[in-house]
């Protein structure tokens, strides 16, 4: 993210902060109404009048002014309850609207299909609030879940206009979960606007685009069940929670300044948070990223859902605090997020239980909801009780645009002497740069090996890029004999959301 765009939203959000009104109550919950086995609630940008509740048979229900009906019906297609082989993770889990959701009438749904071999995102279309149109779906992918009836993830969130979905392991013990060729176990991003069924498009910021082997829809690996993921509207910052297997469930913080968890591997199932699995002995397996927050068997929890960062300026006394809870424990608690670990973590309060707790949602202004899978939907209040809420803070826009690169070569070198070439660069924001190159003598072509480094914003570097030794004898012959050289130099960045800068390229006069 620009560091004007961070400042602005961090002036708003201040501003936001100063302007709440004091803590005149308690946390508590406030019912917005009864349904079937919900599992989901949210709202659609830019509108502050309704909100919609997924249940897991296949249906959605739309609430405005606290009276609910149908806006979608998919019972026919889900795999759910009512299905004598159905797993209790399965069915319809969640929905998702993009930014341009008033101009597209487009949105998204993620469910188990009917043999239950596949989890399914579709898109339909709405051409009102009120009710979608049945007959507009279009699947955009289909998942392979045929190991078991259980860990099918569920989540979808819009990062600016890019879909983030994370699929479960398959519940097969974690196997697929670090394989980059499986989708299983992972967090996928992708744009999923497309003319056909089965079209999407695969971002090129995405860590495994172009490599054999390797999907490329995959942003993070090392996944076991990430029922529930969210970003804070106001930063960007992405947070997962992980289902666990015997003992511990995580949280896990992934800011929106070091690239939201791009490329990252989660550990499972090696580890089990921050122990290796079953042996309680810390996890030691290299580049993992470990929880910043655990909660274990030994407590009641058995199934972590992770919720949103506060930031309904109504809920002073939460505001900037993640917001979670477990299945199996009716108190909600909350935390501060930190990269280097969850701080004051607390329950949010005696008048804000959830029993069967199964997710938190944000309407458009942001305000903060919980469902029970016993069937109430609740909205988290303190000094408001507005459903949905009319105002909030926008969200963050994701991170499109590519680094500025600057480059600075020396158009002669004395390559011989150098061992190789050099390049001084420079990125306007936190860069991976790499430096390469290639000799050419007559017909013969060398390489330089190429050198890559973490640049800070606005600092300027200087790479150096070695010749292997048969390279140098054969420059220092051809020199020599006053052979033409040909040495170009090339440059490439990313930065942390994987954005690719201009590839820059110069000419050098290579001499002794």
């Amino acid at each position: 993210m620009r560091q004007g765009t961070q400042g602005l939203l961090t002036a708003l959000a201040i501003a936001i902060a100063l302007a709440a009104p004091s803590a005149q109550a308690e946390v508590r919950t406030e019912k917005v109404g009864d349904f079937t086995r919900p599992v989901y609630v949210t709202g659609a940008p830019g509108d502050s009048n309704r909100l919609y509740v997924v249940e897991q048979r296949g249906t959605i229900q739309v609430v405005e002014n606290g009276v609910a009906k149908p806006f979608l019906d998919l019972s026919h297609s889900v795999r759910g309850p009512g299905d004598p082989d159905a797993g209790g993770e399965e069915g319809m889990t969640s929905m998702a609207f993009p930014p341009d959701f008033q101009t597209t009438r487009r949105f998204y749904v993620y469910y188990t299909e009917f043999t239950g071999a596949y989890n399914r995102v579709d898109e339909f279309r709405a051409p009102t609030g009120d009710s979608a149109d049945p007959t507009s779906g279009r699947m955009v992918i289909a998942i392979p879940h045929l190991e078991g009836s259980h860990h099918n993830g569920g989540q979808l969130q819009f990062g600016g206009d890019l879909l983030y979905l994370a699929p479960g392991d398959g519940g097969t013990g974690g196997a697929p979960a670090r394989d980059l060729g499986s989708l299983s176990g992972k967090l996928m991003r992708i744009d999923p606007r497309g003319a056909t069924n089965g079209e999407y498009t695969v971002p090129a910021g995405n860590p495994y685009v172009g490599q054999p082997g390797r999907r490329p829809e995959i942003w993070a690996s090392g996944l076991r069940n990430p029922f529930r993921f969210s970003f804070d509207r106001l930063t960007g910052d992405l947070t997962i929670g992980d289902v666990g297997e015997k003992t511990t469930e995580e949280i896990n913080y992934l800011p929106a300044a070091s690239g939201r968890g791009r490329g990252a591997d989660f550990g499972w199932n090696a580890c089990e948070g921050w122990s290796k699995r079953g042996t309680g002995e810390p996890c030691d397996l290299t580049g993992s990223v470990l929880p910043v927050l655990e909660r274990t068997r030994v407590d009641g929890y058995k199934s972590v859902i992770n919720g949103y960062v506060v930031r309904d300026p109504s809920l002073p006394s939460l505001y900037g605090r993640l917001v979670y809870g477990d299945f199996y424990v009716d108190r909600l608690r909350s935390t501060r997020l930190a990269t280097t670990g969850a701080t004051d973590d607390r329950d949010v309060g005696p008048l804000a239980e959830v029993p069967r707790l199964t997710s938190f949602g944000e309407d458009a202004g942001g305000c903060v909801y919980a469902t029970s899978f016993n069937g109430p939907v609740y909205r988290l209040v303190e000094n408001d009780t507005r459903i949905p809420c009319a105002t909030g803070v926008p969200f963050a826009p994701e991170d499109t645009r590519p680094p500025a690169l600057s480059v600075k070569v020396t158009r002669t070198q004395r390559v011989v002497r150098l061992g190789g070439a050099y390049a001084r660069i420079r990125c306007d924001e936190r860069c991976r740069a790499t430096l390469s190159g290639q000799l050419t003598i007559g017909k013969r072509r060398f390489a330089l090996r190429p050198v890559t480094r973490v640049l800070a914003a606005g600092r300027r570097i200087r790479l150096h890029a070695p010749l292997a030794r048969t390279a140098r004898r054969s420059v220092r012959k051809a020199l020599k004999q006053r052979r033409l050289v040909r040495l170009t130099v090339s440059v490439s960045a990313r930065d942390a959301m994987g954005n690719p800068a201009r590839t820059i390229k110069q000419p050098v006069r290579a001499r002794r």
